[in-house]
C-alpha cells in the first residue's frame, strides 16, 4: 500500500513537463526481503543491465546510493505507472508475452523514468523460477525487440548469440533447451504475419511439452546426496585442468566418470565435466530432472544449429524490415480482439 500512496502522491505534484513521466517499482527479493534486484534496468541489445542490483536497503548509504539518477531504458511491470495517455487504440502492447511485452513497451513509449526509494515490491527471486519453456521465448523475443529498437544490431551479432547460448545449453547436457532456442530463432525469421496469425495460448501449451519438468527428487533415478549438491556450487577448475576442459569440449571427447547434482537455475559448464547424468536441483521446490551425456542428442543439435545458422543468413535482414514496416499490425485494439476473442 505504502508504494501505491508514494505513487499517487507524485502523481499529484508533477510539474508539467514531467506529465509523460513514467513511475518505476523496484523489486526487492521476498526471501531475503532487504535486498534489492533491480530499480530500473537498460535494454542493451538484450545483455541486460539490471541497475543497482544487490544493494542492501537497510542500510543508509546504499539507500543514499539508490537515489542517484543514472541512465534507464525501461523499468519492468512488476511495477510500473504510466500516463492512460499512452495506451491508445493504436499503440498497445505487442503479443509476445513471456518476455519482453513490458520492455519493447517501454523502449517504445517511455522518455523520463522516476524512480525513488519505498516505490518497491518483494518479488520471488528469478533463480527460483528455473523454467525451461522461456528458452523458447529468449531469443525470439530478444531478436523481435532488438529489431524494432536496435537498428544498429547486426545479424553478426545476432548468430553470436545464437552460438553462445546453443553451446552453453550443450555444454549442461540440456538437449532440449537447445530445440526450444533454436525454434524461438526460426519462428523470429517468419515476421510480423506469423506472429499476427498465431495462437498464443496453443504454442506455449506446444512449448511447455517440449522442455525439461521438475519432478519430486525421490521419483528421480539418481539419490539425492546434500552434501554433493553443495559441494558443485562451488567446485571449479583453472589452470591447466581449465584447459584441458576447453580443449576435450568440455569432457565431451573423455570418458564419463560421475554423476552429479548441480542447481538447476546455477549450473556451470565445469558441473557437467566428464559427468555422465546430471541431477539438476531446485532447492525452493525440492524437485528437479536428470539429463544426461548423449553424442547422439549432440549432433542432432548441431544439425538444427547450422540449419537454423543458414536461415539467419537468407532471413535475418528480410525479417527485420518486415517487423519495422508492418509492427503495427499487432499493436492495434482491433487485432486484440481478434486475438483474444477468436
Amino acid at each position: 500500500p505504502e508504494s501505491l500512496e508514494r505513487t499517487y502522491r507524485i502523481l499529484s505534484l508533477l510539474k508539467e513537463e514531467y506529465i509523460d513521466a513514467f513511475i518505476g517499482g523496484a523489486m526487492l527479493r521476498n526471501d531475503r526481503r532487504n535486498i534489492q534486484v533491480e530499480s530500473g534496468a537498460v535494454w542493451n541489445s538484450g545483455h541486460l543491465i539490471s541497475l543497482k542490483g544487490g544493494l542492501d536497503l537497510s542500510n543508509c548509504e546504499a539507500c543514499l546510493y539508490n537515489e542517484i539518477e543514472e541512465y534507464c531504458e525501461y523499468n519492468a511491470w512488476w511495477y510500473c505507472c504510466f500516463p492512460i495517455a499512452v495506451v491508445r487504440s493504436d499503440n498497445l502492447p505487442m503479443p509476445i508475452f513471456i518476455r519482453g511485452d513490458d520492455l519493447e513497451y517501454g523502449l517504445r513509449n517511455m522518455k523520463t523514468l522516476i524512480l525513488m526509494n519505498g516505490i518497491c515490491v518483494w518479488h520471488e527471486p528469478f533463480e527460483n523460477k528455473y523454467s525451461s519453456n522461456l528458452f523458447y521465448y529468449i531469443l525470439r523475443n530478444q531478436a523481435i525487440d532488438n529489431a524494432l529498437h536496435c537498428p544498429s544490431y547486426t545479424k553478426k551479432e545476432f548468430k553470436r548469440d545464437i552460438t553462445n547460448r546453443v553451446i552453453r545449453e550443450l555444454m549442461l547436457y540440456r538437449y532440449k533447451n537447445v530445440h526450444l532456442l533454436l525454434r524461438g530463432v526460426n519462428d523470429f525469421l517468419k515476421g510480423v504475419d506469423w506472429l499476427k496469425n498465431t495462437d498464443g495460448e496453443q504454442l506455449h501449451q506446444e512449448i511447455m511439452k517440449v522442455g525439461y519438468h521438475a519432478e519430486p527428487i525421490e521419483k528421480l533415478d539418481i539419490p539425492f546426496l546434500y552434501s554433493t549438491y553443495d559441494k558443485s556450487l562451488v567446485e571449479n577448475d583453472h589452470g591447466f585442468n581449465r584447459i584441458l576442459r576447453l580443449a576435450t569440449l568440455n569432457g565431451y571427447l573423455l570418458p564419463t566418470k560421475r554423476d552429479n547434482i548441480v542447481s538447476m537455475s546455477a549450473m556451470r559448464p565445469y558441473n557437467a565435466y566428464r559427468s555422465k547424468r546430471i541431477l539438476n536441483y531446485d532447492v525452493g521446490t525440492g524437485k528437479g530432472f536428470v539429463t544426461e551425456k548423449k553424442l547422439k542428442e549432440l549432433f542432432l543439435c548441431f544439425r538444427h544449429y547450422i540449419r537454423t545458422i543458414k536461415n539467419v543468413n537468407r532471413r535475418y535482414k528480410i525479417a527485420v524490415s518486415e517487423y519495422r514496416k508492418n509492427v503495427s499490425k499487432v499493436q492495434n485494439l482491433e487485432f486484440w480482439k481478434q486475438y483474444l476473442y477468436n
